[in-house]
């Protein structure tokens, strides 16, 4: 998208290239802005991941524990020490 915008193509004249609908070309372009080019894939992409983390719930369980270990693969054996 980044080099359809660049090239001045409309918004669905990149709809249309992409096989997508013009309003999701049109929120992308309007969510992911980049401040130097405009609009960049890279950049985009970084923006669209940390939302998605903040957005998530954090984990009930401790990725480290071992109640985590018991929930995910079944039964764990812990060794006295």
């Amino acid at each position: 998208m980044a080099s359809m915008k660049q090239q001045g193509l409309s918004v669905r004249a990149m709809a249309r290239t992409l096989r997508s609908s013009a309003s999701s070309v049109s929120r992308e372009l309007a969510r992911n802005p980049c401040a130097v080019r405009g609009y960049a894939s890279v950049h985009a992409q970084a923006i669209s991941s940390s939302r998605r983390a903040a957005a998530r719930p954090p984990h009930k369980l401790d990725p480290q524990g071992a109640l985590w270990r018991t929930q995910r693969y079944g039964s764990v054996r812990v060794q006295p020490g």
